[in-house]
């Protein structure tokens, strides 16, 4: 029989972590869905893009909870990264349910989000407050943090459990990666559910929340079974409450949004709210008027002035213009060249064409030698040139200072913590094998990459010269719409229609059908697929990764 939670345990921190496809966002979406009927204030972070369903009935037909959405692709209200303390007011002030989406937002506007977010809410919440943050490890993350920005969301979250307690605030951490989640705040939370999790890391995570608020000797049975649980099973341990189940979570009464797309567009009922008093809050908690303060103005006209100033003494300066002038052609040069590239890059997309991009230009100076004219399209010629490497002249890039080569090189490795095999730097890059190894022995001898037996990974002084241009893969939803954004065309087609049938797997005879690709084309683009950890094979039968859920 389904298990029904009892809200006590909401009354405190707490902590459901399984493995994508376990059920933990399912299970989480029923004990939202329980403190709403009770008139509990509840607000949900949410990374990935999947809560909006909590306004809709389980039939799609019904209105459900009047939720206001800030930010997301079902936004009532869109936001930026500078809306985080304009939103964590409006939480703190009223009894309106809330679900913040982060989906689309970048990583970086994410970590500045939250910071905000966070440090608002804790100074600003007086009374009893619900906050699920989903895939917390995203906001929490444990281990070495490179970016500072990060260090300070990482500080903002911990101090949300370490002090929300006081401020009213009963915070639920959802994570399909529990060793990745942040141990000072893994181990605030009072009671544990878990639920699936097959790798080993996670489950020490388990064994270390035990560790600290449990009995250990209770615990193995919990941390043996954790491999092996069924979809919608899993441990409810509240110490406190002297709960310690085995159980089966019920199904949820509103529409499951979470579940993996299929293709089929279904029109939603979906509750409405009130939206005039949320807007005039946050248009007055957002946009502080810097219009009518003097200092401000001063500021800005002497700021402008300077540059004015500056901008004359250069156009005096002979010298100085020439200098601009052969900076900015050579800037130029590059553009183009990069623009080239891409515009190449798209026709071969278009046309399904596994050849390697090729370049276009007219220039030999540059070092790169024209072909005679190919057809590549029934109405369409190109002049198909010999791939060559940038000029030393064009190579260097102003964000990192490094070589383009090895810039790309670094950037795809970084991508990938725990390392990246030679086939995904190939892939990822485009570089074949002499290019690659060239550029990867250059990434090494500076102390960027360290070798792995079968490939590289960064190393933090990577990290730290890529800067700016090192943006991590998103999750969730966001992570599955940027590979399906950047893959070539073929890949793409065969990615959409594993996704369609996430977690099952998907034989040959089908992606066939559904992409009309032939056997050689279709066992290219999923070794493609599989080298990029995209999806799995098992006896011809493809499956999506876990990892982009």
């Amino acid at each position: 029989m389904p298990y029904i939670m009892p809200l006590e345990i909401f009354d405190a921190h707490s902590a459901l972590l399984g493995k994508t496809g376990s059920g933990k966002t399912y299970t989480s979406k029923g004990a939202v869905e329980r403190l709403l009927d009770k008139k509990k204030r509840v607000c949900i972070v949410d990374p990935t893009g999947v809560w909006w369903g909590l306004k809709s009935a389980s039939s799609g037909k019904e209105a459900a909870y009047p939720v206001v959405i800030f930010g997301g692709d079902h936004a009532d209200f869109p936001i930026t990264r500078d809306h985080g303390a304009a939103i964590a007011e409006i939480v703190a002030g009223t009894d309106t349910p809330a679900i913040i989406d982060t989906s689309i937002m970048t990583v970086g506007d994410r970590t500045r989000f939250f910071t905000d977010f966070a440090e608002t809410l804790l100074r600003k919440n007086k009374a009893p407050l619900n906050l699920f943050i989903d895939e917390a490890h995203n906001f929490m993350p444990q281990g070495k943090v490179p970016d500072p920005q990060a260090g300070k969301m990482l500080h903002a979250g911990n101090n949300l459990l370490s002090m929300g307690r006081a401020r009213g605030l009963r915070i639920t951490l959802i994570s399909q990666r529990p060793q990745k989640l942040h141990k000072d705040s893994l181990t605030q939370a009072e009671t544990l559910i878990a639920m699936r999790l097959l790798h080993n890391l996670d489950r020490r995570a388990v064994e270390d929340w035990i560790g600290e608020n449990a009995e250990p000797a209770q615990g193995k049975e919990i941390t043996k079974s954790l491999a092996t649980l069924k979809t919608g099973e899993g441990w409810v341990w509240a110490p406190e409450l002297a709960i310690l189940e085995r159980v089966t979570f019920p199904r949820i009464k509103t529409y499951d949004s979470s579940s993996a797309p299929t293709g089929d567009v279904k029109k939603l009922t979906l509750a409405t709210i009130d939206p005039r008093q949320i807007e005039k809050m946050l248009g007055e908690a957002a946009n502080p008027v810097q219009g009518d303060d003097p200092k401000a103005l001063r500021a800005q006209i002497k700021e402008l002035l300077g540059q004015t100033e500056k901008l004359k003494k250069a156009m005096t300066n002979p010298a100085e213009v020439k200098a601009a002038y052969a900076s900015g052609y050579k800037a130029g040069r590059l553009e183009a060249y990069k623009e080239v590239i891409a515009y190449t890059a798209e026709r071969q997309r278009e046309s399904g064409s596994n050849e390697p991009v090729y370049a276009v230009s007219q220039h030999k100076e540059q070092g790169i030698a024209s072909e005679n004219m190919q057809k590549s399209g029934p109405n369409m010629q190109e002049i198909r040139i010999k791939p060559q490497r940038i000029p030393s002249n064009m190579q260097s890039t102003p964000e990192s200072g490094l070589p383009a080569g090895e810039k790309k090189i670094l950037t795809a490795i970084a991508q990938y913590p725990s390392g990246a095999t030679h086939v995904q730097i190939s892939i990822l890059t485009g570089y074949k094998s002499t290019s690659r190894k060239e550029y990867s022995k250059r990434l090494v001898a500076r102390g960027y990459a360290e070798r792995l037996s079968d490939g590289l990974v960064v190393t933090p002084a990577g990290i730290e010269v890529l800067g700016p241009a090192y943006e991590p893969l998103p999750t969730g939803a966001a992570l599955r719409e940027h590979w399906l954004r950047e893959l070539p065309a073929g890949e793409k087609k065969i990615l959409e229609v594993v996704l369609s049938h996430y977690p099952k797997a998907v034989d040959a005879d089908t992606i066939e059908k559904k992409t009309e690709y032939k056997s050689t084309s279709r066992k290219e683009y999923t070794k493609r697929l599989k080298a990029r950890q995209l999806v799995t094979v098992n006896a011809g039968a493809v499956r999506a990764a876990d990892t982009l859920f």
